[in-house]
């Protein structure tokens, strides 16, 4: 409203005026990489940033997207390697959004563990004194007899390391099972796997693929075989069968779990090796319904019930009255459906086409 101050020659007048209060950008602080070293254990990967007007949230990606949902959990990671962590800030009512960046964070390898290895020629020094004192006394008699002992720890030596870690130079031409983008796969007699690259130089706590199978070499430069084991990301599990190939989209009959205890188990691995977990799915074929328990591990051959937090290999709901159900996985873990049976109380039921029974 405006108020003249000469009210004899003006009149008050009274209007709308519209106004528009643009967002402000956030006060931003980013994170920071960290500098860490292979532990054993999951670590945060970045500091913390912060947010004034807005909620700091992140992500792990590649180096040029991010490939798991935000959130305001900092990332973790457990192996050794190089992680892409995504930050964005998603601005309140009064700021606007602060585009996603990336940050490069590496975990280095742990210290090699071979320097115990080296100290012992360190001391082969010792064999010497006596060597040059017995000639001295009785080199006729003594000389053969220190040269013997000397010749064996140098054949013996290397013996228990070669099943180890083995040497293209070692190795007849017949051994070297692959070649790809400049890496050597070899494989041994006891059927371990190692790689070397271009320069001779061995893979070890990464992964390498030769063409067709992906194999993941742990710090003795062999393949990881036969093993469960958890994904760089922390959180999936991945399985490696007895030539060291690491399973995609596929059963796989597992006989070790993560702590190496012996187990008979059925699991099954999607597109990406992950291990299918609390979720119901269909086979390659599209026709036959699985489930995998909470566990991770296929029911076979029995009546069992589902969790109540089941869901569909998607990710989406199952449908409503399936979740603490019961159902009855056949010998090759497919369930039983469309069809009248009895439970195992022997109470007559029928069998849905989604896998519980109906009473």
């Amino acid at each position: 409203m405006f108020t003249p101050t000469d009210a004899d020659n003006y009149a008050a007048v009274e209007c709308k005026v519209k106004l528009t209060v643009n967002k402000a950008d956030p006060t931003v602080t980013a994170p920071m990489a960290k500098t860490l070293t292979y532990n054993g254990k999951a670590q945060e990967l970045v500091t913390a940033g912060t947010a004034t007007g807005g909620e700091m949230q992140y992500a792990l990606g590649t180096k040029d997207a991010a490939t798991e949902e935000y959130s305001t959990s900092i990332p973790t990671g457990t192996d050794a390697g190089t992680y892409y962590v995504w930050y964005k800030v998603v601005g309140d009512v009064n700021h606007n959004d602060v585009d996603a960046e990336c940050i490069e964070v590496t975990i280095e390898e742990e210290p090699a563990k071979e320097e115990p290895a080296k100290e012992e020629p360190k001391e082969e020094p010792a064999k010497e004194e006596p060597a040059k004192e017995e000639p001295k006394e009785e080199p006729a008699k003594e000389e053969p007899a220190k040269e013997e002992p000397k010749e064996e720890p140098a054949k013996e030596e290397p013996k228990p390391e070669e099943p180890v870690i083995l040497k293209p130079e070692d190795l007849d031409e017949g051994e070297l099972v692959a070649d790809n983008d400049g890496l050597h796969f070899y494989i041994q007699d006891n059927g371990d796997v190692t790689c070397y690259t271009a320069n001779d130089k061995e893979v070890y706590r990464g992964f390498a693929c030769d063409g067709t199978d992906t194999y993941f070499f742990q710090y003795d430069g062999t393949a990881m075989r036969d093993r469960l084991t958890y994904h760089p990301d922390g959180e999936h599990i991945i399985y490696f069968d007895e030539e060291g190939h690491e399973i995609f989209n596929d059963y796989a009959h597992v006989k070790h779990s993560i702590e190496g205890e012996e187990v008979d188990d059925y699991c099954f691995f999607d597109v990406y090796g992950h291990m299918y977990v609390d979720v119901l799915t269909w086979d390659q074929t599209g026709t036959k319904l699985l489930y995998a328990n909470p566990y991770g591990v296929l029911e076979v051959g029995k009546w069992f019930q589902f969790s109540e937090t089941v869901v569909w290999a998607d990710g989406t709901p199952v449908d409503e009255g399936m979740a603490g159900g019961y159902g009855y996985a056949m010998e090759d873990a497919t369930l039983m459906r469309d069809q009248y049976t009895y439970d195992w109380e022997g109470r007559p039921c029928y069998m849905q086409g989604n896998g519980v029974a109906l009473y």
